[in-house]
């Protein structure tokens, strides 16, 4: 018993590894696309006049979780 212990603890990832790892391969891309998308909407928009939202997409580029936040609005 003591044998088939050693041999389970050492197969592959455990489930939380497992459901980190998927959790890693969708958010990664999708923060990334919304940071992207908020670089991208800031530099098409005009400031005239400054509003707030403009002001946190500044933010948003150097706070990157903010910016992929705003990059979805």
């Amino acid at each position: 018993m003591n044998r088939m212990k050693d041999k389970i603890s050492q197969a592959g990832l455990t489930l939380m590894e497992l459901i980190f790892a998927l959790a890693l391969l969708v958010v990664a891309p999708a923060c990334i696309f919304g940071w992207v998308n908020n670089i991208i909407k800031l530099a098409h928009s005009s400031f005239q006049p400054i509003t707030g939202l403009a002001v946190l997409r500044v933010v948003g580029i150097f706070v990157v979780p903010l910016g992929c936040v705003l990059g979805y609005m």
